[in-house]
This record gives structure tokens, C-alpha cells and sequence, in this order.
């Protein structure tokens, strides 16, 4: 299984296996706290066929700087094996709403506990 993306977008969608990503983002400016950060949370994976025919649970998962998690959803995933044996292809489209106050943040997805993936956002205040 290979991790082929991992954004944070104002708006994403996915038809014919073509997929839009539009304004990704690491940095969300509010004059107000704590901040409606609103978006879409974006996965591309790809699976070899050895590696269809069986279930797989996911999650994306945001912290704060102490590790806390501030936002988790999971959703699961059964590959299975196209017939050219070309890679099965899941791409995970999440709209995502949090409250958060000033400060950095990780947004990660996960595999049965285990990190695929990280990328930083920050929540920031305007002067």
C-alpha cells in the first residue's frame, strides 16, 4: 500500500477516478478564535493486487502540539484485485469542521494504529 497524497483543500471531489483538488492549504488566518476551520480532508492510496481481498481501517487524525487529538474519523477499505491486475486505487474524500485556537496543528492518516503520513497545518491569528 503506498500513500500517493495527503491534503488539506478548501474543496475536493473524485469522478472517474479523476481527482480535483482545489486551494490546498497549511495555514488558516481568523480574526476570531476559536477559529471555524472548515475543509476537506484528502487520501489517495494505492493498493498492489497481493494486497487486495482484505479489509483495512483508517483513520485521519489531527493534534495539537501536546498530542492531543482534536479531531479523529475513521473509514475502512476492501481492495480487490481489478482484472489487467493493475493497482486498486481508494481515494477518501472528508469534509472536515473544528473549533481550534491559535497554534500549530498535524494532520496524519493511520493504518491499524500505525502513521502513513503527516503534513503541518497552523490556525493563525490576523493583526
Amino acid at each position: 500500500m503506498k500513500l500517493e497524497i495527503l491534503a488539506l483543500c478548501e474543496y475536493a471531489s473524485c469522478l472517474n477516478q479523476r481527482l480535483t483538488i482545489l486551494h490546498t492549504f497549511d495555514n488558516w488566518t481568523t480574526k476570531t478564535f476559536p477559529a471555524d476551520v472548515s475543509g476537506f480532508c484528502v487520501a489517495k492510496l494505492r493498493f498492489d493486487p497481493d494486497e487486495c481481498g482484505r479489509d483495512y481501517s483508517f483513520a485521519f487524525r489531527a493534534t495539537d502540539p501536546d498530542g492531543t487529538v482534536v479531531f479523529v474519523q475513521a473509514f475502512s477499505a476492501h481492495p480487490t484485485t481489478t482484472e489487467d491486475a493493475l493497482p486498486y486505487q481508494l481515494t477518501q474524500i472528508l469534509h472536515i469542521r473544528m473549533k481550534l485556537p491559535p497554534g500549530p496543528y498535524e494532520l496524519g492518516i493511520f493504518s491499524a494504529d500505525a502513521c502513513l503520513a503527516t503534513t503541518p497545518f497552523h490556525v493563525l491569528s490576523v493583526s
